[in-house]
């Protein structure tokens, strides 16, 4: 992956709305995606130095981060979480293509 923000922008990652995959409360489409952003949040947190503002509302989050600010070993760290989420979102969208859309958008 190239690493994100080489230009000392921001990088923003933004999950929302519901997948209507089935009703609520057993939409698995939508419980995987959020235990994928949510871990991607948590861990970016308490695994690395890089401050987040995140916002946590229902059927929407965002986390932003500038990446660039911190050592090459921390840089890998993140490279290795944001990985991590791309592959398993992915895969979700594999699965379940008409439920889920992945957009790339650049500033």
């Amino acid at each position: 992956m190239r690493f994100p923000g080489e230009s000392g922008k921001p990088v923003q990652i933004v999950v929302k709305g519901h997948a209507e995959f089935a009703e609520k409360g057993r939409d698995i489409v939508c419980s995987a995606v959020s235990a994928l952003i949510q871990t991607l949040v948590l861990s970016i947190g308490r695994l690395t130095p890089y401050k987040q503002t995140v916002v946590n509302e229902k059927g929407f989050l965002k986390t932003e981060f500038i990446p660039d600010q911190q050592s090459n070993d921390d840089k890998k760290a993140l490279i290795i979480l944001l990985d991590s989420f791309l592959i398993g979102i992915f895969e979700i969208e594999k699965l379940y293509p008409d439920y889920i859309t992945i957009e790339f958008l650049s500033r």
